[in-house]
């Protein structure tokens, strides 16, 4: 069997795992689990929230490391479903004469290395909870650009430009400049190349043959990786409300088991999976007007006025996502794993018009409303336990006046606020 055989079979297996994804979640996110990119950026995530943990998913892209110690640019020549892709498009493309290529070429080959800076200032963006481009792994571009469910409650254009465009992109990008993205971009590339550098360094120093253009290029990417390097601690010295308390940080709701701010969004791979799988629809995409573009949060109103809530025995979200950023919990942990908190408003409640309605105690997942007397008003009223609420919002999505009351807030009695 031959290499182009082996890249499309896998290729095939990747479309259809990815494909299963929508019915069996873990199945999903296997692609994006298995890149030794998404997982050292993981790892570094980890260490910074002090959660590191080894467990059985840990084993294949340990293996994939391995592999690629040994074999150069291993999934970029086999398993890569996005660098397959393009490899197609360069092969339908019409090759030039050598002699006008050759200067391309040339400058093509004296441009540094971006992906193993990309991958450096990743993994340090991770560890000190500052941006990070987890997201151009090429596996989270591929499952999130060519398989996604374009059936989500939000604007289709904002979902449209934010996950086909960067595909589009390299598309014609590989048109333009073939093998630019694979050979100079790819931070999975990038990864592979910095596993196979010991091997490099050992065959230079045997041969001690290096040519004057190869130390150039060597200093040329040490120039590049040192400054890139240093963007994610001025970015953290600067915009980081971890040391600038002064600076609003972006208040949102988001997933249960979600990494605290800013560590999420360092994390997040924008992969869409946890808003993919979602149950109750429950999660969205961040757009353009706040906060950091395409990571989720949880929307418990929408902008056609309907209510929706976490439902108790779901953990979908965190089966999913591949980069650590929803951590892995069980059902039971759950309830300690907050996303907000729920306020009640008496005079909005039909309680406080003498009618008998005791909706939201009875749908409350967690027991956490509670009807007492109250010697002021001189009637019950609805009593909210902060430290058992888990901000789910179901009681605000069964309650009748908050559904009549659509996306005017201050009138409903029951909302959902960040603990």
């Amino acid at each position: 069997m031959g290499k182009k055989s082996v890249r499309l079979l896998v290729f095939l297996a990747i479309v259809l795992l990815t494909i299963a994804g929508r019915y069996y979640p873990a199945v999903g996110s296997f692609p994006a689990v298995a890149s030794p990119f998404v997982f050292v950026g993981s790892l570094c995530g980890q260490v910074n929230a002090g959660t590191l943990m080894f467990s059985a998913g840990m084993v294949l892209p340990l293996l994939a490391l391995a592999v690629c110690l040994l074999y150069k640019r291993f999934l970029c020549r086999y398993v890569c479903p996005l660098g397959f892709c393009l490899s197609c498009v360069r092969s339908c493309v019409r090759r030039k004469p050598k002699s006008s290529g050759d200067s391309k070429k040339s400058r093509r080959r004296s441009f540094p290395k971006l992906g193993i800076v990309i991958a450096l200032t990743t993994w340090l963006g991770c560890l000190i909870s500052s941006a990070s481009f987890l997201w151009l792994d090429p596996f989270v571009l591929f499952q999130s650009g060519f398989l996604t469910d374009m059936t989500f409650d939000y604007r289709y254009g904002t979902l449209l430009a934010f996950l086909l465009f960067p595909v589009v992109f390299l598309l014609v990008m590989e048109i333009i400049q073939p093998a630019f993205w694979c050979g100079k971009i790819c931070p999975l590339g990038g990864t592979q190349d910095l596993c196979a550098l010991p091997l490099q360094l050992t065959a230079h120093k045997s041969t001690n043959n290096l040519s004057e253009e190869i130390i150039k290029e060597r200093r040329r990417e040490l120039l590049l990786t040192v400054f890139v390097l240093g963007l994610p601690v001025i970015n953290t010295v600067f915009y980081s409300p971890l040391l600038r308390p002064e600076r609003k940080r972006f208040v949102a709701f988001r997933p249960p088991g979600a990494q605290d701010e800013p560590l999420f969004p360092a994390l997040c791979t924008r992969c869409n999976s946890c808003v993919q799988h979602c149950p109750t629809k429950l999660l969205q995409r961040v757009n353009l007007s706040g906060g950091t573009y395409g990571t989720p949060v949880a929307v418990f109103t929408r902008e056609d006025g309907t209510l929706s809530y976490c439902e108790k025995e779901c953990r979908k979200c965190s089966e999913v996502c591949p980069s650590g950023a929803i951590r892995n919990f069980s059902l039971e942990e759950k309830e300690r794993y907050k996303i907000g908190t729920a306020v009640f408003d008496f005079p909005n409640c039909l309680l406080y018009e003498d009618s008998e309605c005791t909706i939201c105690g009875r749908e409350c997942p967690y027991e956490a409303i509670k009807y007492v007397w109250s010697e002021e008003e001189y009637r019950k009223v609805v009593v909210v336990d902060k430290k058992i609420c888990n901000g789910c919002g179901k009681c605000a999505a069964v309650c009748p006046v908050c559904k009549k009351s659509g996306t005017d807030e201050k009138s409903k009695p029951l909302r959902i606020v960040s603990y």
